[in-house]
């Protein structure tokens, strides 16, 4: 459902994303699963958080990763 441009950056970028991060939230087990087979060696990374979160949930002391969290999306279904 992507366009080929869009296919083309994930796939040379991907590699160097996952290397780089320090933690990889994935919204699914699947996810997960998929992006451990991809790169084994970002297993260590990953954590599935699912989608929605309770205001209590977002106070600063209970966040694993104080200094921010960045996360991308599409629009594609």
């Amino acid at each position: 459902t992507m366009t080929k441009a869009n296919y083309y950056q994930h796939k040379a970028l991907s590699r160097f994303t996952l290397e780089n991060a320090d933690r990889i939230f994935c919204l699914s087990e699947n996810t997960l699963r998929e992006i451990s087979e991809y790169r084994p060696s970002s297993r260590e990374k990953l954590r599935v958080i699912y989608p929605g979160a309770n205001r209590s949930a977002l106070e600063p002391k209970s966040l694993p990763y104080k200094n921010f969290i960045f996360t991308v999306g599409t629009l594609e279904p």
